[in-house]
């Protein structure tokens, strides 16, 4: 069985990307996916890395969908050492 879903959201922490060889690194997953050509000055500031700790989700659909098909995701955080 297979579903669309229709909406998900998160509640997540976010923490801005600065080191260089962490931007490399998503530059090197990006550019190609996505067919650009962003070098680290384009991407100084302003990305930033998600860790979700909580996820909702549900199936697109009319009536008693809602209620049959939402659930919920939670994560725990590991902190670094």
């Amino acid at each position: 069985m297979s579903c669309l879903i229709n909406s998900l959201n998160s509640e997540c922490e976010a923490q801005e990307i600065l080191d260089q060889k962490q931007l490399q690194a998503f530059l090197d997953e990006y550019n190609p996916k996505y067919q650009r050509n962003f070098t680290l000055n384009d991407v100084a500031s302003g990305v930033f890395a998600l860790t979700p700790y909580k996820a909702f989700a549900w199936a697109a659909g009319e009536g008693d969908v809602f209620s049959n098909t939402a659930t919920r995701w939670t994560f725990e955080i590991k902190e670094e050492n």
